[in-house]
């Protein structure tokens, strides 16, 4: 937006080569108001992570994990030194699991965040305050949540009503306690909002749905999970003080577009 009209750039052409974009794409902004994007590039059967960023004065870009078939899934959040950090799936030997890479100012570090089986699907990834990473995932049929503390990755793995199916999205309050809102599958058909109670996952059933749908959370000035997801047209809800949800909708026209794999930006 440059303040007046939509501009359309096309960032990642010649970096590309044969290969063409997944779709599957995520944006974080710096505290300068710059872009970075997350991105998959496929080539043949087999996906690469890139990224490409905006200093201000140009763009750059650059594939940041090539090894195999990477990238799919992924989520990006920029640290306090303007530094991105990248969490996504690794269908390496189709086995599936969670990764996270972030840049240091100098060069990329990667790690395996969840190296179970079928890990690592619809993460999504936020930072705290001391820049420590947070993730929701999913993990088979499970809502998984992996926060790096000590020098080490602990995961949870939280209680879900239905089947996860899309729509992950982790929102951290300012103590870094993590809400989550998804669409959830089979028996419980619908989209749901996640947090710890006394360190114990509660969840709580916003509206039945039987489509899946994309889910976008965070809390308002009053500590409140509000939440917005598309069915037919774009929906916005907010848990009230008698903790029932009271749903709006903000936009009658069906979106258009399938499930992204990832959260809405």
């Amino acid at each position: 937006w440059t303040g007046t009209e939509w501009a359309a750039l096309n960032l990642d052409v010649q970096n590309i080569g044969t290969a063409e974009l997944t779709g599957d794409v995520s944006l974080s902004v710096d505290f300068a108001g710059n872009p970075h994007i997350s991105y998959c590039a496929l080539k043949g059967t087999d996906k690469d992570l890139k990224y490409a960023g905006y200093d201000g004065t140009q763009w750059k870009t650059e594939t940041v994990d090539a090894v195999d078939s990477v990238g799919g899934y992924n989520s990006i959040m920029v640290d306090k030194n303007d530094n991105p950090h990248i969490a996504y799936n690794d269908e390496t030997r189709n086995a599936s699991y969670l990764r996270y890479i972030s840049y240091d100012g100098t060069s990329w570090n990667k790690s395996v965040v969840d190296a179970r089986t079928s890990s690592g699907k619809y993460c999504s990834l936020q930072l705290d305050t001391t820049d420590a990473p947070h993730i929701g995932y999913f993990t088979g049929n499970t809502i998984c949540y992996a926060e790096f503390q000590g020098g080490k990755w602990l995961i949870q793995d939280s209680f879900a009503p239905g089947t996860p199916k899309s729509g992950m999205c982790l929102f951290l309050d300012a103590s870094a306690k993590p809400h989550i809102s998804s669409y959830l599958g089979n028996p419980s058909y619908g989209v749901y909002y996640l947090y710890q109670a006394s360190g114990i996952w509660q969840t709580s059933k916003i509206e039945r749905i039987t489509d899946t749908v994309n889910t976008k959370i965070v809390l308002n000035g009053n500590g409140k999970p509000e939440v917005v997801y598309a069915k037919d047209g774009l929906y916005h809800a907010v848990l009230g003080e008698s903790g029932v949800w009271d749903i709006s909708q903000i936009d009658p026209y069906k979106l258009a577009c399938p499930p992204k794999t990832g959260p809405i930006l």
